[in-house]
């Protein structure tokens, strides 16, 4: 049994290994990037940093390139995208993977030379619809955030849109007591008492005051949480006020 076991884990190590250097291989195609009737010769060649780790890589177009790095990611790969059908522009994404589901994304335009517009990091996957706009899924413990970019300044700039709330249903059950408090405020009065037992709706999460006290949990701790009690009551807390105090979220990486 010990021998079938270490046989797939090497097979599996070996499949790895063998897809990271398959997909770090030089990359050359063809695109018409800027709808001139012409195509442009694209060029995209990944180095493994075996020393420090990462992925280094340089994006050649019409034999002018440009270097980037990805920090955590073992293989590449580059695809072209429209984030906007209605202007002229192509963009390129060049993608980092790591040994997870989480991907970056730098994404570049070509004018008179490759140009870096934008970059997407940690996220399963960027989607386009070619309104102008692409969205990323950004896992945030227990819920999936939908990042949203839009293409800006006739396409040399991809701006991340942050929304002070983001809209959730995350239903789970309170294993003891706590405090929702009224506002967004670690001193305001409180909104509600949650007692043990209680059903509880996660109904929107505010991600931008990642507090820096000194005192570091993770990034995730200081967010801020609205949550609906059974009574149709609601309020707010930070994740690291009630995170080991409810039952029925599915925690994942």
């Amino acid at each position: 049994m010990k021998k079938i076991f270490f046989l797939v884990l090497l097979l599996t190590v070996s499949f790895s290994y063998a897809k990271a250097q398959e997909s770090n291989r030089d990359t050359t195609f063809y695109a018409n990037l800027n709808n001139h009737g012409l195509l442009d010769k694209i060029n995209v060649k990944f180095t493994l940093d075996e020393q420090e780790g990462g992925l280094d890589y340089i994006l050649t177009v019409n034999g002018k390139s440009i270097i980037g790095r990805f920090e955590y990611s073992e293989a590449g790969d580059v695809k072209i995208i429209d984030i906007n059908t209605s202007d002229m522009f192509q963009e390129i994404a060049v993608i980092g993977y790591g040994m997870n589901d989480f991907n970056d994304f730098h994404i570049y335009t070509q004018r008179s030379k490759p140009r870096l517009i934008g970059v997407s990091e940690g996220v399963f996957n960027l989607e386009t619809t070619g309104n102008g706009y692409a969205t990323g899924e950004y896992w945030m413990g227990f819920w999936g955030l939908k990042k949203k970019y839009k293409l800006i300044y006739d396409g040399t700039y991809l701006k991340e849109i942050e929304e002070e709330e983001y809209a959730m249903n995350q239903e789970c059950t309170a294993t003891d007591s706590f405090k929702l408090l009224t506002c967004k405020d670690d001193n305001s009065t409180t909104a509600v008492d949650v007692k043990t037992g209680d059903k509880l709706v996660i109904i929107a999460g505010d991600v931008r005051p990642m507090k820096d006290t000194g005192d570091y949990i993770d990034d995730y701790s200081y967010i801020w949480y609205k949550i609906k009690t059974p009574s149709g009551k609601t309020g707010w807390i930070r994740l690291l006020n009630f995170q080991d105090k409810v039952d029925g979220l599915i925690w994942a990486g």
